[in-house]
């Protein structure tokens, strides 16, 4: 199958082959990005990813970037030690090429509200300790 792209003005494109699918967004400024907590805000839509921004900078005194991130970019981040939340949508998506990566995640009932605003899945980096590290007080 050859690699599709296309053209997203100023001579940006987008690869469409699917070999590594845009997931959703997320917002920085410099090297900051909008949280939650301590994990990165990945939105399936520009649209939610600025609900999240207007609940971390209601008075919008910073200008965000808004920018693309793959399932590979999150993997990455991951295995470097970084925490994600996502939306539903951006999760739809993540979930096959995580699965596929080997992370133990399946499927999430989005259907019930979270009491603290919209319902977000938190991916962090397992870390596991073999019983000699503890022994050795490496933990």
């Amino acid at each position: 199958m050859a690699r599709r792209k296309r053209k997203h003005g100023k001579g940006r494109s987008e690869d469409r082959s699917g070999a590594d699918p845009v997931v959703g967004y997320f917002a920085c400024h410099g090297m900051d990005v909008v949280c939650e907590g301590d994990a990165c805000v990945i939105a399936g839509t520009t649209r939610v990813l600025h609900k999240a921004i207007a609940l971390c900078d209601p008075e919008g005194a910073i200008t965000y970037s808004i920018r693309r991130t793959t399932a590979n970019e999150i993997l990455d981040g991951m295995a470097r030690g970084g925490a994600y939340v996502l939306d539903e949508l951006a999760y739809q998506r993540f979930l096959p090429a995580g699965q596929a990566a080997g992370l133990p995640i399946g499927p999430v009932d989005f259907s019930a509200p979270s009491p603290n605003g919209p319902h977000l899945v938190l991916l962090r980096p397992c870390v596991l300790i073999e019983p000699e590290d503890v022994a050795a007080g490496a933990w």
